[in-house]
């Protein structure tokens, strides 16, 4: 029978210029990856463009409130074993990231073993 190895896909949009920072932060929160042959494994797409509109409330880093704003940003995604999700999330990602409430998706995947 096929190994499955249970893990978590960590999908982030961020602006490019601070892409390395964010994959930084990420990776200096996991610990050896479960496939223990390669480290620092990442995917990323680019041409993104995000939109969105600052509410009243918010500190936008961007933008202005009530005015809808459009920014260029990349995909980042990443394999993380479940036991580490909430360090990437919390001390990899979100320091990292400089958007005020950053889109951080979180899927069950399955890795197919050797």
């Amino acid at each position: 029978m096929m190994e499955q190895i249970p893990l978590v896909r960590v999908t982030v949009y961020v602006p490019p210029e601070a892409a390395d920072a964010v994959l930084a932060g990420i990776h200096a929160e996991l610990a050896c990856p479960p496939w223990k042959i390669y480290d620092q494994v990442s995917w990323f797409s680019g041409a993104w463009i995000e939109q969105f509109r600052p509410l009243p409330g918010s500190t936008p880093t961007l933008g202005t409130v009530g005015e809808t704003m459009r920014a260029p940003s990349v995909r980042i995604e990443v394999l993380v074993p479940t036991a580490e999700v909430e360090a990437v999330v919390t001390r990899g990602i979100r320091p990292h990231h400089p958007w005020e409430r950053p889109v951080i998706i979180l899927d069950e995947v399955h890795l197919a073993g050797g």
